[in-house]
C-alpha cells in the first residue's frame, strides 16, 4: 500500500484490495476532506487466486497524480487529474514486470520505471520506458 498527500490536502491511497478470494484489484482512493471520507478514484480488476507480490508508487506533478502498479504481471501507470478527477486509461509496456515507480515533469512527460526478472532471493534488472504527453513513447 502506498499513501501520498497531495499539494491541495487531498489524501490518496493506493492499495491491492482482496475480494472474495479471487479478487485482487489495484485500488487507489481518494479523500478531498482530510480522510473523514474517502472514495474509489479508480480500480484496475484483477481476478486471480493466489497472493501476489507488488508495489504501488504515487506521485503529483502538473496538477495530477501519477499512480503506477502491477496488475496480471504487468506495470501499468495511470494519471489522475486533480481538478477535474477523471482517470485516465492505463498505460503499460508490452513486457512481464513489477514494481513500478511512475514520475513525471512539467511537460506531462512521465518516465515508467520497474523491476524484470525478479523472484524471491532473485533481484533481477531494472528497465524503464519514457512516455509523452499523450502516452506514446518518447
Amino acid at each position: 500500500m502506498r499513501a501520498f498527500a497531495d499539494s491541495r490536502g487531498d489524501i490518496l491511497a493506493f492499495y491491492r484490495a482482496a475480494n472474495q478470494m479471487t479478487n485482487r484489484d489495484e485500488t487507489l482512493l481518494i479523500s478531498r476532506n482530510g480522510g473523514a471520507q474517502f472514495e474509489i478514484a479508480y480500480s484496475h480488476h484483477w481476478n486471480v487466486s493466489s497472493c501476489p507480490m507488488s508495489s504501488a508508487s504515487l506521485s503529483e506533478t502538473s496538477g495530477e497524480i501519477l499512480a503506477a502498479a502491477e496488475t496480471h504481471g504487468r506495470v501499468f501507470f495511470v494519471r489522475l487529474d486533480l481538478t477535474t478527477g477523471k482517470v485516465s486509461s492505463p498505460v503499460s509496456p508490452d513486457t512481464k514486470a513489477k514494481h513500478p515507480v511512475a514520475i513525471g515533469n512539467a511537460q506531462g512527460e512521465v518516465l515508467l520505471a520497474w523491476a524484470e526478472d525478479t523472484a524471491w532471493g532473485k533481484g533481477g534488472a531494472v528497465a524503464w520506458q519514457l512516455y509523452n504527453r499523450t502516452a506514446n513513447l518518447s
